[in-house]
């Protein structure tokens, strides 16, 4: 009831340190979430809402909330999150250094960067991440923030570049600049920074900001300074490994950069590299099921794939004609809506663990003998299981055997007329001779 529904929400609503309202799985009880949630009115944890996209226009929730659709890439839900829940703790941490008189050294906000202008900082990275980018368009909005937020001159983002096949290929161990503003086309084109040196290597072997009056002493450096005509260096890094470096020159102003402000610059970037990465690898995952999607298209078999809980996960056109399916959506759904003579063998596959299973089987719907191919693999790390079928449709086969059965038949019977005539002529001489030798 809706009673006790609101009773035990107050209840552990007081010792929640975040709130995810999964409306794909409450349904209607939505509703009294978000009322619940609403009239407590707060704001004390982050909300998180996952909607349909039909919920998503049903319900109205406050701009203060993250709302999410189920359609949404996991890799895109994680980086949204995670922005929003620094966002958040950002928040309250204002709100906490706004009311004690000395707040905790190791958390303190920033105090040379107006406090508002660290929370916008987070809140346009929040809302630039949170949207589909090309990596290119991500680098130059990404510099237009930092622009706007230390008011600098030049920019660069320098990245590494990824060559090799679709499946294999290693990083280059060279960045080059992926986006920039107020440098030169020349050193664009032609500046590259490695890690055995130079500003590239200092970041790799540091892992620290970059200023240029710390490198006085390595001429390398002071070069690339000298041809970017920027002042200071932030390494952008992920899981150990140093996928780019922002360059930037001083404030257009004159003024010095502060720490706080570099370290802000630090955490944004560190953000971006993890964006980067998602995007690098979403890129390349997409790459892989447009390759495969052509596959599937032009192969003569028909292909189904099946996991561990009897799901389809991809069919080919081709399985479609050969087992008469028509356009009805099929991913997703139980292996049930496949024919049972071919399930029986996927599911055999399944259950059974054998790694291969080869038959021939006819389906009532078609009477068109097919012969069915399913592989199991286990997925490393996993414990669990994929099955791939591949149906072939044997009715020429079929035809070309049994024509050759009637061309044996028909030779046999050839060679059994000719050796039946041979006998019969031996016969015919034997009687002819003796005949002539009566007179």
């Amino acid at each position: 009831s809706r009673e006790k529904f609101d009773a035990l929400f107050a209840t552990w609503l007081r010792l929640a340190e975040a709130v995810v309202v999964d409306a794909v799985a409450l349904g209607q009880t939505t509703r009294w979430a978000i009322e619940s949630l609403t009239s407590a009115g707060n704001g004390q944890q982050p909300v998180v809402v996952r909607f349909t996209a039909a919920q998503r226009i049903q319900y109205t929730v406050p701009d203060r909330w993250l709302v999410v659709i189920d359609s949404d890439a996991p890799d895109q839900l994680r980086q949204s999150l995670n922005t929003f829940l620094e966002l958040h703790e950002t928040k309250a941490l204002l709100s906490r250094q706004s009311t004690r008189p000395s707040p905790e050294p190791a958390r303190m906000i920033p105090t040379s960067i107006d406090s508002y202008r660290y929370r916008d900082a987070l809140k346009s990275l929040s809302r630039l991440l949170g949207r589909r980018h090309r990596e290119s368009e991500l680098l130059t909005e990404f510099l237009r923030l930092v622009r706007d937020l230390l008011g600098v001159g030049k920019l660069a983002i320098f990245t590494h570049r990824w060559e090799g096949g679709l499946f294999t290929g290693e990083t280059v161990p060279e960045l080059t600049i992926a986006s920039s503003d107020g440098i030169a086309p020349t050193v664009v084109e032609h500046l590259r920074l490695t890690l055995d040196g130079g500003i590239g290597g200092c970041l790799a072997r540091e892992v620290r900001i970059l200023r240029r009056r710390e490198a006085s002493n390595d001429a390398r450096i002071e070069r690339e300074f000298d041809l970017l005509g920027t002042d200071v260096a932030v390494p952008m890094f992920d899981n150990d490994q140093l996928l780019g470096v922002l360059s930037f020159s001083g404030k257009i102003t004159g003024e010095p950069m502060a720490s706080e402000e570099l370290e802000l610059v630090y955490q944004l970037a560190s953000q971006l590299s993890q964006a980067m990465r998602n995007a690098q690898l979403s890129e390349r995952v997409a790459v892989h099921q447009r390759l495969m999607g052509e596959v599937l298209a032009h192969v003569h078999s028909g292909v189904l794939v099946v996991d561990h809980e009897e799901r389809i996960l991809a069919v080919n056109d081709r399985l479609r004609a050969l087992l008469e399916l028509g356009d009805e959506p099929l991913i997703g759904k139980e292996l049930g809506k496949i024919p049972g003579r071919v399930s029986d063998i996927v599911f055999e596959a399944l259950s059974n663990g054998q790694a291969n299973l080869d038959r021939e089987v006819t389906v009532p719907r078609t009477n068109r003998p097919l012969r069915v191919r399913a592989t199991r693999f286990e997925q490393a790390g996993t414990g669990q299981a994929v099955v791939v079928a591949l149906v072939e449709d044997l009715t020429q086969e079929k035809l070309e055997q049994a024509h050759q059965r009637e061309m044996a038949d028909r030779e046999f019977l050839m060679r059994l007329a000719f050796r039946l005539s041979h006998e019969l002529k031996n016969s015919l001489v034997s009687i002819k001779i003796f005949a002539q030798l009566l007179p």
